[in-house]
């Protein structure tokens, strides 16, 4: 690796400055020519050396002193070409004879150039150098003129000693505000434009503007919006490590600093080195943060010594340019490393000559990087056995976006067979192309599979060659392995192959993942209605084609909404399976038709309410018929489970009203729970009155929660007059806290008591 030699000694610190300055400049000027041959420049090379003829005109121009004792010799003859602008140091002399020629012909403002020259009476400048002067000159005036207020007299600038580098500054940083002003101008321009055609496209935004205006105030009306109404999008401004803002023109002056290194410096070929630094912004900007310079001016300059001074590690540009995102490519850099080596090169030059996109590498280098540390001529060869089996080297180079695992080990020979196959049947190259998506990868094999599986079901290759160029995603989508899934659910189904065929040839032009995902939903939805499986059998081979395209809704919503039961809705489906098609996602589900069973049920549940003491038509009873779930018999029936036990049919009904859920279990299961309590523990029937929610709570609770409340109380860790309602209303947590701990064993207990119920 090239690095610049660094200027000036020990001994150079004690001479003069002016001299000091002189020999750096010079020494530069020979680094410079060193670096960019002069044969080179001035030859029509192939390698595109007019930019870095224009740089390093622009490097000598820059750093060439202007005083002829300390040229040398090589300095002099680029100084004397007519090409080159010589530069003059504005001594403080010089500067006050401006001065005083500027205000002798009234002001700067009114001073031209030509008058200026005539007064001064010297030979050292020229009308071009003081025209430049000038113009500095008076920025700097108008900018102290603002700065200050327009009641601030009119000062005279005296440069003495270090004054002419204040007045640098100041220099620079009018140039700054100024672009900064500009870019705010251009901004608020394009925002009114923008704003104006959203007025025009929708009027009605005019109104909410109207709005927004009318809550400013009156006396300040130019109060700008809080920031909680700002978006935060642009106003983060990219800057250099010395605080100079980062605008489009230092990007691209970065961009050719980079390729100058990567190109000249580092000897990278061209091509690798252009997209480099074309197609890194993200590197460039972490880079621009880091350098140091006093004017914009000095970007490419900064640059170039900071990176042949600091050396970066090039996989970053590389990978960034190759398509990769620095999240993603931040595993691949290899530790230890900082330089491309020349395999990765090489065998990146052999991708590019076989037509691959730079952009697109990246993928490669993820998925096989195998292929970057290949020997000279192995990936070639590589490449070589492809083209003999026919492949063009336009179709070669999509195969190797796609699937760049083809060039690791062995020739990919279930590839050439998928290919061949496709010619065989009249499907060329070029169509292929167009259906593969360089997004993923495929699996050639299970690609093949898919294949064998389709001209199975075919009767001929004109059906196989229809059928693949209807929907090229039955074997490219997945890899293929979605139309696999569906042919072995379709044919555990009943599906014989030319039903098969037919329902390849009616799916919907949509993803083949989304079609077998819809009918597993629907399968699952016709399980769930408890429909038989014969039946299922019947609705999916006649009608498997419309079910892959439609998503139904989940099976409680749509019973939910059809109000209806299971065997409601499974005898519907079994009449007219199209009805379905009012169901799916999307679309708004209307109640069944009431039947006489329906009817008669809704008839018996008003009965039962009205018996057990509502008011017909009450709000209290329309509750109450939301709380009381099922149908009429089924509530009578288990309302009389309850008067079975001894209990007073007034008190089951005080009971019910208080707690309508005990009536929303079966019979048997509300049978158990009472006889758990009343005959197992030999709690009273009032216990039952007093607390009706005890038997809300399922079976297992109630038996963990007794057996660990008789283990505490055998150990006299538990009041054994404990209320039922105290052990079975509080939560696993309080119960825990509260009874649980009470003995040093007992968390284990009653863990030991939830396994023994979980296995009965």
């Amino acid at each position: 690796m090239k690095f610049g030699r660094r200027h000036g000694s020990d001994d150079d610190h004690s001479s003069d400055n002016d001299h000091s300055s002189d020999d750096m400049c010079s020494e530069h000027v020979t680094h410079c020519c060193k670096c960019y041959d002069i044969s080179q420049i001035f030859s029509s090379d192939t390698r595109q050396s007019t930019s870095l003829t224009k740089q390093s005109f622009e490097c000598v121009e820059t750093d060439i002193s202007t005083e002829p004792s300390a040229r040398s010799s090589l300095a002099s003859e680029f100084t004397n070409s007519p090409c080159i602008k010589t530069r003059v140091k504005w001594t403080a002399n010089l500067h006050d004879k401006f001065v005083e020629s500027v205000n002798h012909l009234g002001g700067p403002m009114k001073a031209t150039p030509k008058q200026i020259l005539k007064l001064m009476r010297t030979h050292e400048l020229t009308i071009y150098q003081v025209k430049s002067h000038l113009q500095k000159y008076r920025t700097q005036k108008h900018v102290q003129n603002s700065i200050q207020g327009t009641s601030l007299k009119e000062e005279k600038i005296h440069l003495e000693g270090s004054g002419i580098t204040e007045f640098i500054r100041l220099q620079d940083k009018v140039g700054q505000h100024l672009q900064e002003q500009l870019e705010v101008s251009l901004y608020a321009s394009i925002n009114i434009a923008n704003l104006a055609m959203t007025l025009v496209r929708n009027p009605s935004r005019f109104t909410t503007l109207l709005k927004r205006l009318s809550h400013l105030s009156v006396e300040n009306p130019f109060t700008p919006l809080s920031s909680a109404t700002q978006k935060p999008r642009s106003f983060a401004t990219q800057r250099t490590r010395n605080g100079i803002r980062v605008t489009p023109t230092i990007r691209k002056m970065a961009e050719e600093a980079m390729l100058d290194y990567f190109y000249s410096t580092r000897s990278l070929q061209y091509m690798v080195a252009e997209s480099m630094s074309k197609n890194s912004p993200i590197f460039i900007e972490n880079l621009l943060k880091k350098v140091s310079c006093v004017s914009a001016s000095d970007i490419n300059q900064s640059i170039t010594k900071h990176l042949r001074f600091h050396p970066v590690n090039e996989f970053e540009p590389f990978l960034e340019s190759s398509g990769l995102k620095p999240d993603e490519y931040t595993h691949l850099i290899p530790s230890g490393e900082i330089f491309l080596n020349e395999l990765l090169l090489e065998n990146h030059r052999v991708l590019c000559y076989c037509g691959v996109d730079p952009k697109k590498i990246g993928k490669i280098f993820e998925e096989a990087r195998d292929v970057f540390g290949y020997e000279t001529g192995v990936l070639a060869s590589k490449i070589k056995v492809y083209e003999d089996f026919g492949f063009s080297r336009l179709f070669l180079s999509k195969l190797i976006a796609c699937c760049p695992r083809m060039l690791v080990g062995d020739t990919d020979m279930e590839l050439v067979r998928v290919v061949e196959k496709l010619r065989a049947i009249g499907i060329d190259s070029d169509w292929v192309m167009k259906n593969l998506s360089e997004e993923v990868s495929y699996d050639w094999s299970s690609v093949h599979c898919a294949l064998t599986l389709l001209r199975v079901i075919c009767n001929d290759e004109d059906e196989l060659y229809a059928l693949i160029k209807n929907h090229p995603r039955l074997i490219f989508e997945s890899s293929g392995r979605w139309t696999l899934i569906l042919s072995g659910f379709e044919t555990k189904l009943g599906l014989s192959a030319r039903e098969l065929y037919s329902l390849f040839q009616k799916l919907p032009q949509m993803q083949v993942e989304k079609c077998v995902s819809n009918l597993r939903r629907c399968f699952l939805f016709l399980k769930e209605i408890d429909m038989e499986d014969d039946e299922i059998q019947k609705v999916f081979r006649s009608h498997s084609w419309w079910i892959s395209s439609c998503t139904l809704k989940k099976t409680s919503s749509l019973l939910v909404n059809l109000k209806a039961y299971k065997t409601r809705v499974c005898k519907v489906v079994k009449e007219n399976p199209e009805e379905m098609k009012k169901w799916t996602m999307g679309s708004k589900v209307h109640p069944l038709p009431a039947t006489e069973v329906y009817l008669d049920s809704k008839a018996m549940k008003t009965q039962f309410l009205l018996d057990l003491g509502y008011v017909e038509g009450s709000e209290e009873m329309e509750r109450a018929g939301k709380s009381f779930r099922g149908r009429g018999s089924e509530l009578k029936e288990r309302f009389e489970v309850l008067v079975r036990f001894g209990l007073d049919e007034e008190d089951v009904k005080e009971m019910v009203k208080a707690s309508p859920n005990i009536l929303t279990q079966a019979s048997d299961v509300l049978e158990t729970k009472v006889r758990f309590l009343v005959t197992e523990l030999g709690y009273p029937l009032s216990t039952l009155v007093a607390f009706p929610s005890c038997l809300k709570f399922t079976l297992e609770r109630m038996k963990v929660r007794f057996a660990m409340f008789a283990w505490l109380k055998a150990r006299g860790k538990a009041d054994p007059k404990l209320a039922v309602s105290t052990l079975l209303a509080c939560s696993d947590k309080d119960f825990a806290r509260y009874f649980v701990s009470r003995h040093p064993d007992g968390p284990k207990h009653l863990e030991d008591l939830k396994k023994k119920q979980q296995l009965l």
